[in-house]
């Protein structure tokens, strides 16, 4: 079983861009704390946002958001200048609230096509339609 779960403060700013095929994609940070022997230790986790989720994370999410995520693990590996290397993302499959609305979120925008986002407050989740 694949499965992650991890509850945090985001790092940045979620970065979105649509792919040549027309889908979404985020990219984003979280930071997690955990706490061993008495001692804090602070992981940094790349989460990856897909189609509506995407859109979701890079309209409401900012630096400081707290939030819960639960995804996948996928790792790539690649050769650079003869070395090779390793990066583990979080693929996001649902996106839940922990925190107040932050005072500079932007609302959603009134007129704009109705998301999932919409109609949740803040705490609740927020998972992608299963199909």
């Amino acid at each position: 079983m694949n499965k992650v779960m991890l509850a945090g403060r985001m790092t940045k700013p979620v970065e979105i861009k649509t792919l040549p095929s027309g889908t979404k994609v985020a990219v984003g940070s979280l930071a997690s704390h955990d706490y061993r022997g008495g001692e804090e230790r602070t992981e940094f986790h790349r989460l990856v946002f897909w189609e509506k989720l995407a859109e979701i994370a890079a309209n409401h999410l900012q630096a400081g958001s707290l939030v819960a995520v639960d995804g996948k693990l996928k790792t790539h590996e690649w050769e650079s200048e003869g070395a090779r290397r390793w990066m583990t993302e979080v693929i996001v499959n649902r996106l839940e609230f922990l925190g107040p609305k932050p005072p500079s979120a932007e609302p959603v925008t009134q007129g704009a096509e109705p998301t999932d986002l919409g109609e949740a407050e803040y705490g609740e989740v927020i998972a992608p339609a299963r199909a």
